[in-house]
Formats: structure tokens, sequence, C-alpha cells
């Protein structure tokens, strides 16, 4: 599995609440970088039909992503969240009037089982190990076993 911090929002329409077991696939999905100016908050209105608008610069949130739910927005219609690499990574059911807020300071963890790209995991209830990066290092590299034992090493 190759990786990489480009950075995006997300948001799906789900009809319901987001639960283990579902899978998300996003329905928009907007690059941003939260180093960047005009780019680290956007708004999740409905209209005519629901989407992203307005990217804009919050300096209070520097180094954060944030999503303003507007009042617009029916309960336990969509999830929103950040995605990283092309992919959806953090996502929760949306509500009105809601400012969803994320720290763009990502921490790795690697979990093993049968999943689906997007299926939604409860975090507390599967088990991931930590996978924390030298300096200057970028890949590494996990080995599971027969014996569901894994190895972790690191690319120089």
């Amino acid at each position: 599995m190759k990786w990489n911090e480009d950075y995006s929002f997300v948001w799906s329409f789900t009809g319901g609440r987001l639960e283990p077991g579902l899978v998300f696939s996003p329905d928009q999905m907007i690059q941003t970088d939260p180093a960047a100016p005009n780019n680290n908050r956007i708004s999740l209105t409905f209209g005519h039909g629901l989407a992203f608008h307005g990217r804009t610069t919050d300096a209070s949130a520097k180094g954060n992503l944030l999503i303003q739910v507007e009042h617009t927005v029916p309960i336990y219609y969509a999830a929103a969240g950040v995605g990283m690499s092309g992919s959806s990574t953090l996502v929760q059911t949306v509500f009105p009037n809601q400012e969803i807020k994320f720290a763009a300071n990502p921490e790795y963890r690697i979990t093993f089982g049968h999943y689906q790209q997007g299926e939604v995991l409860d975090a507390g209830s599967v088990f991931s190990h930590p996978i924390q990066f030298p300096p200057n290092c970028k890949s590494a590299n996990v080995v599971i076993e027969r014996n569901n034992t894994f190895s972790v090493s690191y690319d120089k």
C-alpha cells in the first residue's frame, strides 16, 4: 500500500447514521491543503442537492481542516470528513449547524481483517497497531504471517 498526505474534504449521502459495516463512497471529494491560503475551511449545504462550497481560510485553525455544516442539511442525511491520498479516511454523520474539525497531523495505524475499501470501522472495536515513522522516512513495509503475527520495517 502506498500513501501520501494529499488531503481532501469528502461527503456522501447516507440516508441514516453512519454505522460500522457500511461502505462509505464519497459523492464529492475536494482537494485541500491545511497549509495553503484559502483552503482549510469549507461549507456543506443543501439546496438543489448536497454540495461543498465556499473554500476559505480560518486563520485561528491553522493546521486543521474545518467543515461547516449549514442549517439546510437534513439530520442523518449525510456523512462528511477528510480523505488522504485519494481515499476517505475519517468521516462522521453530520448534523445541521455543526462545525467538524480535523487536526492535520495524522497518526498512522495498521489493522488486518476482511474489509472492503471504504468500509466503516469502529476504531474502538478493531485491533490496530501504530506505525511510527522514523525521521525523514515516509515508507513502511508491514508483513502479516499465517499465524497472525506481523513485522514492520522501514525504508531508509
